[in-house]
């Protein structure tokens, strides 16, 4: 039986459809590990630096972490015209060219979400800049174009109309009601469980009510300390959460493409959390979804979070 449902935070209707997902499917889902830690063509690999512009930060002698210039970058800065610019870095997440997604430790994500903020503090400065966007594509069906592990920071002189309607939403609702969206999604996620996938004094992990994809899970910062205001508790917390489920994930659902993407105010507010949303590909969109901009998803959230779940007291 199918169930039609809405998320309040974006404002998407999604088809949860479970007979769907018994459908018989041609496609090869491998857990080889391909282990070359070097590529001599690969522009992020130790030794071809060169190839890229000079990092902004580093992290580590030598280097961890690295963020450059994108050398392709998908915009560029022209603050004289009328037209969208900004700035595009390039977050080379480690050293070893085929490092897996479930390989990486937590003490490294710490750095690389380190990296994440000081960058971002930075790029802050310019007054120009409205809206900072962070994402990662996690292999080539997720739209990644080189395997070496890295994602991506994009700063934007204009705040996108999808995040500008959930940021006027989210404001209306706290002047006219003094409510928080984000507070009230958590207060009804512990209440009803069966999202939940871990928590600790930090954090909350769940599968949204109205997941765009299958198994897509929401790490939301439980108070209103915004991203880049984070304590070394809180990027160690943060770290945790994301090591945790990355490796629930390859444990239950193997190696497979998907993206992250990190939502976070440029201030620190009464009405916004950071939150991140892991996005597992293993479903494509097609024809309905396309045409009608109604998501179906083959696996309900409530059975996704029971297949995700960390038990775990840390």
């Amino acid at each position: 039986m199918s169930n039609y449902r809405r998320e309040v935070w974006n404002g998407k209707y999604v088809l949860i459809s479970e007979k769907r997902g018994d459908r018989p499917y041609d496609f090869n889902n491998s857990n080889e590990k391909n282990n070359i830690s070097f590529k001599a063509d690969c522009p992020f690999c130790v030794g071809n630096e060169k190839e890229s512009d000079n990092a902004i930060y580093e992290v580590g002698t030598p280097w961890i972490v690295r963020v450059i210039p994108n050398k392709y970058p998908c915009i560029e800065y022209n603050i004289n015209n009328d037209e969208i610019c900004g700035y595009h870095y390039v977050v080379v997440e480690s050293r070893e060219h085929n490092k897996k997604l479930h390989e990486f430790t937590s003490e490294h994500i710490y750095y690389i979400i380190k990296s994440y903020i000081t960058v971002c503090r930075d790029i802050y400065k310019d007054n120009n800049i409205k809206y900072i966007q962070i994402f990662k594509n996690y292999k080539k069906e997720a739209g990644a174009s080189l395997s070496h592990p890295h994602s991506q920071i994009i700063a934007l002189n204009i705040i996108p109309e999808k995040i500008k309607r959930t940021i006027k939403y989210n404001h209306n609702l706290y002047v006219k009601q003094r409510k928080c969206l984000y507070c009230n999604i958590i207060k009804e996620e512990k209440r009803f469980k069966e999202r939940i996938i871990y928590e600790n004094s930090k954090f909350i992990c769940f599968c949204s009510i109205a997941p765009i994809f299958s198994y897509e899970v929401t790490i939301m910062k439980k108070d209103h300390v915004g991203f880049l205001n984070f304590s070394t508790e809180d990027i160690e917390s943060l770290s945790y959460c994301i090591y945790k489920i990355q490796n629930k994930i390859f444990l239950e659902l193997g190696d497979i493409p998907l993206n992250i993407g990190f939502y976070f105010s440029k201030k620190d507010n009464n009405y916004s959390h950071f939150y991140l949303n892991i996005y597992p590909r293993i479903s494509r969109h097609a024809g309905f979804e396309i045409t009608t901009g109604i998501i179906q998803n083959s696996v309900s959230p409530e059975r996704a979070a029971k297949k995700l779940k960390i038990n775990d007291e840390k």
